[in-house]
């Protein structure tokens, strides 16, 4: 299954019309995607938008690379449910 760039594209486009990511998760977006790096530690404070850029980009890390395996980890079901779905 390939990636329909053109969608990809659109997709991207218009969700940051909606959702403009702070200057530190735009490092952290490139560390991941254009440089190869593979673990990232970020140390930030509360409600710095850890949550917010971590559903972010595993969204589009899964969109990069159909039928790969793509978790977010908390320690209970529900409480991943309740991070994710309370905005």
């Amino acid at each position: 299954m390939s990636l329909d760039w053109a969608n990809y594209k659109e997709i991207i486009t218009q969700l940051h019309k909606e959702w403009v990511p702070h200057s530190w998760q735009v490092i952290v977006g490139r560390k991941l995607f254009n440089d190869d790096v593979r673990s990232i530690f970020v140390n930030c404070g509360r409600k710095a938008g850890k949550t917010e850029l971590g559903i972010y980009l595993l969204w589009r890390w899964a969109q990069l690379y159909p039928n790969s395996a793509c978790f977010y980890i908390a320690p209970l079901l529900n409480q991943a449910r309740e991070i994710i779905w309370a905005d």
